[in-house]
């Protein structure tokens, strides 16, 4: 780690890290986050007001540290949908709105919330998606079974498999940006954090700056290395993980304890604390929450071979 890197591991760093909101509706919440940098509260946007000739909200839906969500009715084809207006302009903003319209082009799959339309509200981006309705990942109370658990996590690693492909790691999943329907099938949402794999691009945040939400950054992210396929998957691990066992690992009261101990320690294994969660699947779970990326399975597509050949064994 750099002296830089280790310089950021007091109560700076866990207050830029952190990006819980304490929102009660889960749908897109947190989005549009950079970090923690305080703004004001001032709300621009208010029910009834219309966007682009074409958007009335409806409902605020959530709000983070750079932009709302609401809920609104779009005039032209009555739809209810999801409008994301930022709260300023600045060039991080702007170019972190642009990167997550150009994800959400890409990413025309089953399994990923559906760009609708962007715009500008005065001087200030907005982008709206189709409106989500379902629970934050598993989709069912925590803790919950490993066989209730199971086609949820198959299905969210399918998209996860296709969004990889495209070249585009999320870097904030978490069970809020995972919404499970009533079919359990899940919905992947909120790239405003997302990011190409490649090599080549220029990155957006800061040097010393960490984006995502404490429990569930990797880490590799609190080093400030380049966020891979592998940091998805860990960020899907601990979702696994409480799903499991109502709680994720490395839970600590000081935020300063927590980030070194996720960054020192080993998660406590699986197996230990849900002991009827068989042994093969516990193996691949466990691989996923391991500090070194390179211990991790290589791909979400690996992760659905191995459970997948676990249950052929099994029959």
């Amino acid at each position: 780690m750099s002296s830089q890197s280790s310089a950021r591991l007091d109560p700076t760093l866990a207050s830029t890290a952190s990006s819980e909101d304490a929102s009660d509706d889960s749908f897109l919440r947190e989005v549009a986050r950079i970090d923690d940098v305080p703004v004001p509260r001032k709300r621009e946007e208010r029910a009834g007001k219309l966007l682009a000739d074409r958007y009335v909200l409806v409902a605020l839906l959530g709000s983070g540290g750079q932009g709302a969500v609401w809920e609104a009715e779009d005039t032209r084809t009555g739809e209810r949908v999801a409008v994301k207006v930022l709260r300023s302009m600045s060039a991080t903003c702007a170019a972190r709105a642009q990167r997550e319209i150009a994800a959400l082009r890409l990413l025309r799959l089953p399994g990923v919330v559906r760009l609708v339309g962007e715009g500008l509200q005065g001087d200030r981006p907005f982008l709206v998606t189709e409106r989500i309705l379902g629970r934050p990942f598993p989709g069912v109370g925590v803790p919950c079974s490993w066989d209730e658990l199971e086609p949820v996590l198959v299905g969210l690693l399918e998209t996860l498999a296709c969004i990889h492909a495209t070249g585009i790691v999320h870097r904030d999943l978490k069970p809020d940006n995972v919404l499970v329907g009533p079919d359990k099938r899940p919905v992947v949402l909120d790239f405003g954090l997302s990011s190409p794999s490649a090599t080549s691009w220029e990155p957006i945040t800061d040097a010393g700056q960490i984006v995502g939400t404490l429990s569930y950054i990797a880490p590799e992210q609190f080093r400030e290395q380049r966020a891979t396929a592998r940091t998805d998957l860990y960020a899907v691990g601990i979702m696994v993980y409480l799903a499991l066992t109502g709680r994720v690992p490395h839970e600590k009261r000081d935020k300063c304890a927590f980030i070194l101990s996720r960054l020192n320690e080993p998660a406590t294994s699986l197996r230990t604390l849900v002991p009827g969660l068989p042994v093969d699947v516990a193996l691949v779970l466990d691989q996923l929450v391991a500090t070194n990326p390179a211990d991790r399975p290589r791909s979400a597509a690996e992760v659905i071979q191995r459970l997948n050949q676990r249950a052929c064994d099994t029959k």
